[in-house]
């Protein structure tokens, strides 16, 4: 048999699996399981790209509009995803029920089917994105999970470096020598790494100023918080926002 035959008889297969039943989303439930809790980020972008261009759903009846039935069901697969894979995939319980209920409520503020529809790719992404991030982490020496947990319970607050190891109670130069050469990058440029991480979830899902972001995340200041940002991501926070709402709505 030839491979392209045999790769279209696979292709019809997965379209026949999602549309010839009335609840065809729980094969993409389970697709969507592995590759979250795989953190196949390569894996799941080729996958949304396949049936967005090849794959109709059937769905069963959750509600008498078509924008509250999409609702129920973003609701039902976040919440499916977030209890299963993403807990499996290494997230923590606590972790992962505050990203079911962000991005419920985030869901529940939408007006347009397309909006849940982009909403959808991106919390799957980020749940995958995160689990990738987990399992990387999972490499890391006891000492900088350690750090790395005391940096992000305190993204609100003003920490130093000496906050920091105080907080692992380690030598001040092997541990700063150990903390780069498994993070790739020096401590004091990893607070900065997650506090600017902060900022891009409340600049896309929040509608805190600028301002009140810098302020939020204690950096000193406005414009230094703008600097660090598009030194980091070549784009202004402003930029970021606007960009993020277009793909959004």
């Amino acid at each position: 048999m030839e491979p392209a035959l045999d790769q279209e008889r696979a292709q019809n297969f997965i379209k026949e699996s999602y549309e010839n039943r009335t609840h065809g989303t729980y094969e993409l439930e389970q697709r969507l399981s592995r590759f979250i809790e795989n953190g196949d980020i390569e894996g799941l972008e080729n996958f949304f790209n396949y049936i967005a261009k090849n794959v109709k759903f059937s769905e069963g009846k959750l509600a008498e509009t078509q924008l509250r039935q999409q609702k129920n069901l973003f609701i039902g697969l976040i919440a499916v995803l977030g209890k299963g894979p993403l807990i499996k995939g290494g997230v923590g319980v606590e972790d992962a029920y505050n990203l079911i209920d962000f991005y419920t409520q985030e869901c529940e503020k939408l007006n347009s089917i397309e909006a849940i529809s982009n909403l959808r790719m991106l919390a799957v992404m980020n749940f995958t994105k995160k689990v990738r991030s987990v399992k990387k982490e999972s490499n890391f020496s006891r000492d900088t999970l350690r750090a790395i947990d005391f940096i992000k319970s305190n993204v609100t607050n003003h920490i130093n470096l000496d906050d920091v190891l105080n907080s692992v109670q380690r030598g001040r130069t092997s541990f700063l020598t150990n903390f780069k050469k498994e993070t790739g990058i020096s401590l004091g440029k990893y607070i900065t790494k997650v506090k600017l991480e902060e900022a891009k979830n409340l600049l896309e899902f929040s509608s805190n100023s600028v301002l009140d972001i810098s302020i939020i995340l204690n950096f000193s200041s406005q414009s230094y918080f703008q600097n660090v940002f598009k030194k980091e991501y070549g784009l202004t926070p402003i930029e970021y926002r606007k960009n993020k709402n277009n793909n959004i709505n």
